[in-house]
């Protein structure tokens, strides 16, 4: 099937003060962009994870095949 990844986690935005996210990826490819250091962005592959601290800014660029998932905790 086709997949998209929604226009707002392309570009910077952070998670709520006290809400962490739990980025996994699926299938692909995607880098992930921490805002304050977007010259160094973590590249991640099919199976690896990625923490997202609150209030940290960052946007993600998936490769063309990338299917990933964000948990959310409090």
């Amino acid at each position: 099937g086709s997949y998209s990844v929604p226009v707002g986690l392309r570009r910077a935005r952070r998670l709520a003060a006290r809400v962490w996210g739990l980025l996994t990826v699926n299938a692909g490819s995607l880098a992930f962009v921490w805002e304050d250091r977007p010259h160094e962005p973590v590249e991640l592959l099919a199976g690896d994870s990625l923490v997202i601290e609150p209030e940290a800014p960052h946007h993600v660029e998936p490769g063309p095949d990338a299917r990933f998932t964000v948990a959310f905790h409090r």
